[in-house]
């Protein structure tokens, strides 16, 4: 069935006559032409149909799954011709056009990647941050793919203020990165500290709740973090063993805690023989007569 004719006839009657403007049936006779559109391949103009629902929420939602189902055909684009259709013609906010692309990137791309830059172009913050320290920032980690990393790590920057767990999340991969980049000694070091804050605070704050490679990509930054620290960067090395390490590295730190401070006590030890025995041989010192004791006056 037909409902083009109906819906045009219906839409200009009810702007000669207001009065006569019946709700259920305005609804339902959008749906159907909407459908139909749909059916035939004018998911474009389907949407502008759905436009003419009366309730606010129920066009929202029939808007977001349209757009949802047909996100493959919208180029990730502004200036492209569906998304400008979408946005100048019919007033669709952009961020529910990416919102949509963000899901047809997760779940039939499966691609996580995109995923996180299309959520960011829609400011859905909260949800981008989700994915990439759920997700995308882990598997990184483990397979050393700085790249993608540092450019996800970019879109947050005017974001980052808006989200709640950005100092246990983006933060701890964004300090990461600059130890992985070699930054200087102070930034280094500063860094290095709020690491040592952040990853026993996830491992406490997540308990039974982290991911697999989320949690193999936290111990691998903390042996990264651990192995700086022992080589001395202006931190308590003893806060190493603080840090959410595998069973291996714990154990590899624990000796070499070890070793420094008994080298720490045996050159202290040295130091004090050294001082109660006298200069060693082979110094200036050590070819110096005692003086001779003063001779008693004869008179």
């Amino acid at each position: 069935m037909d409902f083009r004719l109906s819906f045009q006839l219906y839409q200009a009657l009810c702007l000669r006559f207001p009065q006569a403007h019946d709700v259920l049936k305005a609804d339902q006779l959008t749906w159907d032409f909407a459908t139909q559109l749909e059916s035939a391949g004018e998911w474009l103009w389907a949407t502008f149909a759905l436009l003419h629902l009366s309730d606010r929420d129920k066009r929202q939602k029939a808007l977001q799954e349209l757009l949802a189902r047909h996100a493959a055909k919208i180029l990730p684009d502004e200036t492209a011709a569906h998304f400008k259709t979408l946005r100048e013609e019919f007033k669709i906010p952009s961020s529910w056009i990416w919102q949509a692309k963000a899901l047809h990137a997760r779940s039939v791309l499966q691609d996580h990647s995109r995923e996180v830059q299309f959520l960011i172009q829609a400011t859905d913050w909260e949800e981008a941050h989700n994915v990439l320290c759920g997700i995308v920032g882990p598997k990184a980690v483990i397979e050393q793919d700085w790249e993608t990393l540092r450019e996800l790590l970019k879109g947050f920057q005017a974001g980052k203020e808006n989200i709640e767990q950005w100092q246990t999340g983006g933060e701890v991969y964004e300090d990461y990165m600059a130890l992985v980049n070699g930054v200087e000694d102070a930034e280094k070091t500063q860094a290095i500290r709020r690491l040592l804050d952040a990853l026993p605070a996830i491992v406490h704050e997540r308990v039974g709740k982290l991911g697999f490679e989320e949690g193999v990509a936290i111990k691998d930054m903390a042996g990264e973090v651990g192995k700086l620290i022992l080589k001395g960067q202006g931190v308590d090395a003893s806060r190493v063993l603080q840090l959410p390490l595998t069973n291996d590295a714990y154990l590899r730190n624990s000796i070499e805690l070890s070793l420094q401070y008994y080298q720490a006590v045996m050159a202290g030890k040295g130091t004090e023989k050294q001082q109660a025995k006298g200069p060693e041989k082979g110094t200036f010192m050590s070819g110096m007569r005692p003086m001779a004791k003063p001779r008693k006056p004869v008179y």
